[in-house]
Formats: C-alpha cells, sequence, structure tokens
C-alpha cells in the first residue's frame, strides 16, 4: 500500500503517483462506439467523477494541480501536466461527438464553454466616432 506523503498543513495528502496515470486513462476514451449501426456515445468523463472515483473533492485534484513549493515550483508537476492532457482529451470527446452529431447541440456549446472554458468571440462594436464618420461617407455618397 503507499504511503500517504506528509501535508504540513495538517492531515496527510491523499495524493499518490498513480493517480497521474489513472487522470490519463479515465479520460482517454472513445468518444462513442458504433451500437445497431448508429453511433451511441461513451459516458462522458469528468474531473468529478475522477474525484469521485478516488475519494477526493474535486477542489482536491486542482490544488494538486497548482501546488507550488516555497521556490514557486509545481510539487505536482507530472499531475498538473496529466491534468492538461486530460482537459485535451475532454475536448476531443466533445468536438467529436458534437461533430458526428452524437450529442445534443445545445450540451455541446454549454460544454464547450463552461467545462473547456471557451467563449464566443466578442463583436466589435463600432463607436460613436467611427458611426459618424461612416455615415458621413455614406452621406457624401448620395447624389445631390
Amino acid at each position: 500500500m503507499a504511503k500517504l506523503q506528509k501535508n504540513k498543513d495538517g492531515r496527510p495528502t491523499k495524493y499518490k503517483d498513480e493517480y497521474i496515470e489513472e487522470l490519463i486513462n479515465f479520460f482517454d476514451v472513445e468518444s462513442f462506439t458504433i451500437v445497431n449501426d448508429r453511433p451511441l456515445a461513451s459516458k462522458f468523463p469528468t474531473m468529478a467523477r475522477f474525484a469521485l472515483n478516488i475519494g477526493v473533492h474535486v477542489d482536491t485534484l486542482h490544488e494538486w494541480k497548482n501546488k507550488k513549493d516555497k521556490k514557486g515550483k509545481l510539487v505536482h508537476k507530472e499531475f498538473s501536466e496529466a491534468f492538461k492532457k486530460a482537459k485535451l482529451y475532454q475536448e476531443a470527446y466533445i468536438y467529436e461527438n458534437g461533430l458526428s452529431g452524437v450529442i445534443d447541440k445545445t450540451f455541446g456549446i454549454w460544454a464547450a464553454k463552461v467545462i473547456l472554458g471557451h467563449k464566443e468571440p466578442e463583436s466589435k462594436k463600432p463607436d460613436s466616432s467611427e458611426l459618424a464618420d461612416a455615415l458621413s461617407k455614406l452621406a457624401d455618397k448620395l447624389p445631390t
């Protein structure tokens, strides 16, 4: 059994090096399978489900990913990299299932925004001086 690492801030951490590989394996799933000639989405891999599987809260995963030592270096660098890779697998899952029509379009948009942090491109709104210039140019082109 793996020995728990000591945490100077209180109780021992539940972090184990094997979580690095487990995290990647959990998220590296086929996006869908074909059943009766139709695509069927696989179970969507989430950080919440992974956290539940290893007996911690999802906040703990984020703490492990971001924890730094006194010199500012990541304590669990390999876990942090695995976490980023897991998010890429999650992104691929959403895109692949969205493009194949396996998942609901609304869910795909929501997941891309909320889970992956994507944002809709901001449309640049012209300010009043730009509008005035454009109207002036149009007015100059009108026949007199």
